[in-house]
């Protein structure tokens, strides 16, 4: 079970490539039962994306690498905590509650933000590095990335959309990391195609973005944003191209 792998805190002595064999370990266990136990079909590091990936990971500062894997663990905790309680990571709802709970953060307007999470709809939360700490754990269905690239390459190295796309949604993201956007914003931009690229068995999806919001500290502190946003008529890119 998830809630019985040991978690490895790093200690004074550690490098690049302990943390990312702790790294690695961590995120081939949340697959394995991603897999075995929920039934969403999750891989850590598929073989045509190891060197992608390490290099990524290895082109960080040693700090960098070490906050990424820090960051990874306290999200892992929160899965083995939910998994215990008996809790199925594809409630959405409950993980991102979980989160939010365990380390005293907060999102204005949260009720509305809540009421808009269902089986088809995907969250993601930031920190104010812009480290992801926070994701839905049933993303891993609607993506060939294997889950070590989606924590340490750049977006821009897995995913193509439009550049207009990009532009409006840079321009949200950047009001909520320079305190201009306090509240949530709902629907800033158009629904828009994401092709996954650098995949063996890349997918492309029309996304809706659904809400971005700036995410506080109990004290009212600035701690990062969240996204909230649907995936829908996703379609083998493979597929489309023999068609």
């Amino acid at each position: 079970m998830l809630e019985n792998i040991k978690v490895v805190d790093l200690n004074n002595e550690y490098n690049s490539e302990i943390i990312f064999n702790n790294y690695i370990k961590l995120a081939n266990e949340l697959c394995d039962y991603l897999w075995e136990v929920e039934g969403v079909e999750a891989r850590a590091l598929p073989e045509e994306q190891v060197e992608l990936v390490k290099n990524a990971f290895f082109s960080f500062p040693l700090e960098v690498q070490k906050h990424k894997y820090e960051s990874f663990k306290n999200y892992f905790q929160i899965c083995q905590e939910l998994t215990a309680k008996g809790v199925t990571l594809k409630n959405k709802q409950e993980a991102l509650f979980a989160f939010l709970r365990k380390y005293g953060l907060s999102i204005p307007d949260a009720d509305e933000v809540f009421n808009m999470i269902d089986d088809d709809t995907f969250v993601e939360v930031y920190d104010n590095h812009f480290t992801q700490v926070f994701r839905s754990a049933d993303f891993m269905k609607v993506t060939s990335h294997g889950l070590m690239a989606l924590e340490t390459c750049d977006w821009f190295s897995l995913f193509e959309r439009s550049q207009n796309v990009t532009d409006e949604q840079m321009v949200v993201v950047k009001k909520i990391f320079d305190g201009s956007l306090k509240r949530p914003i709902f629907k800033p931009v158009d629904d828009h195609t994401v092709k996954e690229i650098n995949s063996s068995s890349p997918k492309t999806s029309q996304s809706e973005s659904l809400v971005y919001s700036p995410v506080y500290g109990v004290d009212g502190s600035f701690h990062g944003g969240l996204h909230l946003f649907r995936v829908f008529q996703q379609n083998s890119l493979e597929f489309e191209l023999v068609q």
